[in-house]
């Protein structure tokens, strides 16, 4: 046979004409099987979330159009995670706040998920306003009384810092920073705190070489954050009684350290590790060693770090 340029164009636009047809034929893939086989690949080491980002994208306008809410949530869920891996966290908390609104309502971890991004937003206050609404409807909610105390302290540093920033430009370094410890001590006592006039006192010393108006200043500075630190402290007592963690003791330790109460810090650690979890963590154990020895506890450190203090109420101060 023989093979003509006009026959061959023929076949190939003949051959062509097939594929066209299967491709436009090929059903597009369901919104629930893209987001199933997105949730399989991200283990992956080497997972393309930003491919992810774009059928994700195309997931949700498919299933929008369907009215799948349940899929449609899930489809929020899974990229409010991949926002939040890239640090894109406004994204992330906006697709959250969607799905709570219109598909989660109520949802408390979902809430505490959103106060969370806002916090790393660097929106304290509306974080903190946040968890505020979420203890009040969900009192028995320990990871949302844990959450609202690491905002409270972390906005009474917030407002600590200007106290620091005024020291700073008044005194020497060294003035400075024996001036910013006084104050966290300061902060973190009750008002009526038997030691607080000796520790107004230190100030007023580490201030002799800077001026008057400068300690004044900062002494004005400290109500507040004396507020925040003391809500804190009973914040995280209230979310150890939901729910014991390592990490809420030592939050709430140091808390009481803070405070010049080192021996309440250690009181604590003390009877949480009757508490298996927190018996066997390496961090929790070492947070006790360290509050031991600032309390010159040196033989009872070295028997828990031998293993042989276990689950006992301490000894007085040695």
């Amino acid at each position: 046979m023989k093979w003509t340029t006009a026959t061959a164009l023929l076949l190939a636009l003949s051959a062509g004409g097939v594929g066209v047809a299967v491709v436009a034929t090929r059903k597009p893939k369901e919104p629930a099987e893209i987001l199933a086989e997105i949730r399989a690949e991200m283990p992956s080491p080497i997972f393309d979330r930003g491919g992810a980002l774009m059928r994700l994208e195309k997931a949700l306008d498919a299933s929008r159009l369907s009215d799948d809410k349940e899929v449609v949530a899930q489809l929020l869920e899974t990229r409010a995670s991949l926002y939040r891996d890239l640090k894109s966290y406004t994204k992330a908390r906006e697709d959250l706040e969607l799905l709570e609104t219109s598909y989660r309502r109520g949802d408390k971890q979902l809430r505490l998920e959103i106060a969370k991004l806002q916090a790393l937003e660097g929106q304290t206050f509306a974080a903190l306003q946040r968890t505020r609404s979420l203890t009040q409807q969900a009192p028995d909610f320990g990871e949302g009384w844990a959450l609202h105390a690491e905002l409270e302290e972390r906005q009474a540093r917030e407002v600590l810092e200007s106290a620091f920033r005024v020291a700073q430009l008044s005194l020497p370094a060294d003035d400075a920073k024996e001036a910013e410890r006084l104050l966290i001590e300061l902060t973190a006592r009750d008002v009526k705190d038997p030691e607080r006039d000796d520790l107004v006192y230190q100030l007023r010393r580490a201030f002799i070489g800077g001026r008057e108006s400068d300690l004044d200043e900062v002494l004005a500075k400290i109500g507040e954050p004396r507020v925040g630190f003391r809500r804190a402290r009973e914040a995280f007592a209230k979310a150890l009684a939901s729910s014991v963690t390592p990490g809420t003791v030592m939050q709430l330790a140091d808390s009481f350290q803070r405070a010049g109460r080192l021996d309440l810090a250690i009181q604590l650690q003390f009877a949480a590790r009757k508490i298996q979890s927190i018996s066997e963590d390496a961090a929790a154990m070492g947070s006790l060693l360290d509050d031991l020895v600032a309390a010159k506890r040196i033989p009872e450190a070295r028997r828990l770090l031998n293993g042989c203090l276990l689950y006992t109420s301490p000894s007085p101060r040695d």
